[in-house]
């Protein structure tokens, strides 16, 4: 074989090999965005997980005694991107306060999370209102391969109503229903009974599809 063809073979091959490394490495960006009229104070709680990101990976956020969770506020208008090279990424996002399974002064209908399980095996993201709604939060979903739950593909977004008004929406785990379907064991000082007909909480994509971003959206408070 002619020594130029072996060069050509060769420039094609090598760029076969980048291209299906590049793919590889898409990672899957996660945002925080303010769209209230006002500052909120963001909190993040992540999980014990080998190998993803941990709080004193995010110079932004102000660690809280657990460790595991800390703070930052985000201006009106403003948007916070977390860094992809610090592992996965797996938690949730409350606002106003760090998360409490019952109500609170501040929060007399309990409060809700922003859940995300992002950059390992299946994706998966969620709104919770397992504890009560104190926020409308919204996920955005932009790039990389398609999301869907259950009887609702390419989605490209989902929200949250206020508390009691969840039911049928795909994406929201609804008022004291920690299994999407039913109550197993959900905190004992939620009253809410009326859970999803089909498993449709959990919105999620598979494997190697990583990629684009994730928004999770202040809305405003609900009460």
């Amino acid at each position: 074989m002619p020594s130029s063809m072996t060069k050509v073979l060769s420039g094609t091959t090598l760029l076969i090999l980048l291209a299906v490394s590049s793919a590889a490495a898409a990672q899957t960006t996660l945002k925080v965005h303010n769209a209230a009229s006002h500052p909120v104070d963001v909190w993040v709680t992540v999980g014990a997980v080998a190998g993803c990101a941990k709080i004193a990976d995010f110079p932004f956020i102000t660690p809280a005694a657990n460790k595991m969770q800390g703070s930052f506020t985000l201006g009106a208008g403003d948007s916070q991107a977390f860094p992809t090279d610090k592992g996965c990424l797996n938690g949730n996002i409350s606002f106003g306060s760090a998360p409490q399974n019952c109500p609170t002064p501040t929060a007399p209908q309990g409060m809700n999370l922003a859940e995300f399980n992002l950059n390992q095996g299946t994706e998966t993201i969620d709104i919770s209102d397992v504890a009560g709604v104190n926020a409308f939060i919204e996920f955005q979903m932009n790039g990389g391969g398609a999301w869907g739950t259950a009887g609702h593909a390419n989605m490209t977004s989902f929200s949250n109503e206020d508390i009691g008004q969840n039911v049928g929406r795909p994406g929201v785990y609804p008022y004291g229903c920690d299994v999407c379907t039913a109550r197993q064991n959900p905190p004992s000082c939620t009253t809410g009974k009326t859970c999803q007909i089909e498993a449709i909480c959990n919105v999620q994509r598979t494997p190697g599809t990583e990629g684009g971003t994730v928004t999770v959206v202040f809305n405003g408070f609900s009460n």
